[in-house]
């Protein structure tokens, strides 16, 4: 009799925890599922996080540029590429092409310049930022109107005056503020430079900029 009753009582427990092991396995399934379905699968983790990562840098990265066209605009200096340059070559006003690229400090040092200068002679001319080193490759067209007009820059920083589809004059390497106010007078305005200006820009110091050749 008490070896039927032990019997009795291992059988019972067997089944209890059987039973607790079955439901267990349910739950434990469905949650998983309902992680699938959700789009959070545990094997999937890892590779949602970094898509989501990837996306915010995209969008970090598209302010920016966003940014720094508008920061250009509210200084009065217009990014230049393909989209715009034809209108501006064209245009009543004098437009003065900065050629620059990101690496290049020589060309940040001419820019709080041509932000004055861009202010002052806002009526009569434009200063546009031509980026040379554009990822994008967005100015294929004006690069070749550069070069087919022999002044596609082989040094930085670089200045292209241009008025009414016509190249006026260019300028090598910094420029300082005096020198670029004897050229707008001279060339936007129409003034008669002072001669001892004329001949100090003709006799300035040796080109201060980067040489592409010094590149290589």
């Amino acid at each position: 009799m008490p070896n039927d009753i032990c019997h009795c009582l291992i059988s019972s427990r067997r089944r209890i925890f059987t039973v607790i092991g079955v439901l267990l396995s349910v739950i434990i399934i469905s949650g998983v599922e309902n992680d699938v379905v959700n789009g959070f699968s545990p094997t999937s983790t890892r590779p949602l996080t970094t898509t989501r990562t990837a996306n915010n840098n995209k969008k970090k990265i598209t302010i920016g540029s966003s940014f720094l066209s508008s920061s250009l605009k509210a200084n009065n200096l217009v990014p230049i590429d393909d989209s715009n340059y034809r209108e501006l070559f064209r245009g009543e006003k004098f437009l003065l092409l900065d050629v620059f690229a990101p690496w290049c400090g020589p060309c940040k040092l001419i820019e709080p310049l041509l932000e004055k200068f861009a202010n002052e002679w806002k009526d009569s001319l434009v200063i546009g930022k031509f980026n040379v080193d554009d990822v994008k490759n967005n100015s294929k067209d004006l690069k070749v109107e550069l070069v087919v007009n022999g002044v596609m820059p082989q040094a930085l920083p670089a200045l292209i005056l241009v008025h009414k589809d016509k190249i006026i004059t260019t300028w090598k390497g910094v420029i300082h503020s005096n020198e670029l106010q004897c050229l707008l007078e001279e060339h936007v305005s129409g003034i008669t430079v002072d001669s001892t200006a004329t001949d100090n820009i003709a006799n300035r110091a040796p080109f201060r900029g980067i040489n592409f050749s010094s590149l290589d």
